[in-house]
């Protein structure tokens, strides 16, 4: 998806509303940690999320969430990196940089 394409729009729109029910759910589940964690009259279920929960002045950084949040706790995590290696070759992570490079024009 080139940067200027003239259906950028679309595009981001299209890409918006794939990854929308994700995000939502993710939303869902750290309310819920949340508000278990510190009651429902702190933390509503269907709410935004409190700011000042979420590890900085911007809500930016979740790291902090981890441990509250870990969905099997005591559960060794999966680690992926094996076959991230194996689907993506170096060449095409060059090519695609390059690609980023030549469409902002650096």
């Amino acid at each position: 998806m080139p940067y200027d394409s003239s259906t950028f729009r679309e595009d981001i729109y299209k890409l918006w509303t794939q990854i929308s029910p994700l995000y939502q759910q993710l939303h869902a589940y750290v309310r819920r940690k949340l508000s278990v964690q510190y009651g429902a009259d702190k933390v509503s279920r269907t709410s935004a999320i409190p700011a000042h929960l979420l590890g900085d002045m911007w809500s930016q950084h979740w790291n902090d969430l981890l441990d509250l949040t870990v969905p099997f706790p005591g559960r060794p995590s999966v680690d992926v990196t094996e076959n991230m290696i194996k689907q993506v070759k170096l060449c095409s992570i060059n090519c695609i940089s390059r690609y980023f490079s030549i469409t902002l024009r650096l």
